[in-house]
């Protein structure tokens, strides 16, 4: 892919973009094609969420083991070089209570819940090439939705159906649908939790924590806003807590410096808690186009595993 090209395919991956998509098999299509082609190609070998390991085909290489697939899309020979023997079930777990709708003060018509949905049609998506198995759970409100881990474009297809028409609202009773999650688990399990992680209660934050603790391969994909970690408003304002409808009303200017270390001590407060459980942690921005998002996950993956 030439330099137009690449910077034409991350210009569609940019949050504003995706606003007005409203098919998230097309978002997430895109999405994948960006990892596999511009910047990223160098530094991301696979494109599973278990990575095969990749090099450059030499010859005297055994055929066989040449990529068509990863050929197809970068025009270059590559031999897998490690192989998954087996299947792998992924399970998204989508935070979906009020929280979620914080919208980007930068980014008209993008909320979180925005970011979440393309993300996760994402990781399908992903998963889905690799004819891995992908499960949906939406955690929040009063309702349980639960989807099934199957693999196949059929399935794929449901998921972004299911993705583009969940909505965000109240708090969360996490138990129950953790329970319901647990029966269906099956190894090996991936876990893939998108949320805030935001909430007083640590609700979604204990949820990770006894998913380790049952030895599955655990994920807290953290969703921020820029304004969440920089807290730029000047003079009044009026705050209201998505989850709960109540409002406070503040001078900016005096509580932002606290504001910013309370931030940042319950950020690191939360990162030694999932690491010290074995739960990978990714802070990221909303504002962040999609394609950056999925590679520091996914370079982070590659790392880990080699």
């Amino acid at each position: 892919m030439n330099n137009t090209a690449a910077s034409q395919s991350r210009s569609l991956l940019e949050p504003r973009a995706l606003a007005a998509i409203r098919d998230l098999r097309l978002v997430a299509r895109r999405a994948v094609e960006g990892l596999h082609a511009g910047q990223h190609r160098s530094q991301v070998r696979g494109s599973g969420l278990e990575f095969s390991q990749y090099r450059n085909y030499t010859p005297g290489d055994d055929p066989r083991r040449v990529d068509w697939k990863l050929y197809a899309r970068s025009d270059r020979y590559f031999v897998r070089e490690a192989h998954r023997e087996s299947q792998l079930e992924l399970w998204l777990v989508l935070d979906v209570t009020g929280s979620m709708l914080q919208a980007s003060d930068q980014i008209d018509n993008w909320r979180r819940l925005d970011c979440a949905r393309c993300l996760a049609a994402s990781l399908a998506w992903l998963a889905n090439e690799h004819g891995d198995a992908v499960g949906l759970l939406t955690i929040g409100g009063t309702n349980i939705d639960l989807v099934p881990p199957r693999a196949g474009q059929a399935h794929l297809d449901r998921l972004c159906r299911e993705l583009a028409s969940v909505e965000a609202s109240g708090a969360q009773p996490v138990a129950p649908q953790l329970d319901a999650l647990w029966n269906r688990l099956k190894r090996p399990a991936m876990l893939v939790l998108i949320s805030d992680f935001l909430d007083e209660r640590q609700d979604i934050c204990d949820m990770a924590l006894r998913l380790a603790a049952g030895g599955m391969d655990t994920v807290a994909l953290q969703l921020l806003t820029r304004a969440e970690e920089e807290f730029p408003f000047h003079g009044g304002l009026r705050l209201r807590d998505p989850e709960t409808g109540r409002y406070c009303e503040v001078d900016a200017d005096l509580v932002r410096n606290g504001y910013r270390r309370r931030f940042e001590a319950a950020q690191q407060r939360l990162q030694q808690t999932l690491l010290a459980a074995d739960v990978e942690h990714h802070r990221m921005l909303i504002e962040q186009p999609l394609d950056r998002i999925l590679w520091e996950f996914l370079r982070y993956r590659q790392d880990k595993a080699y």
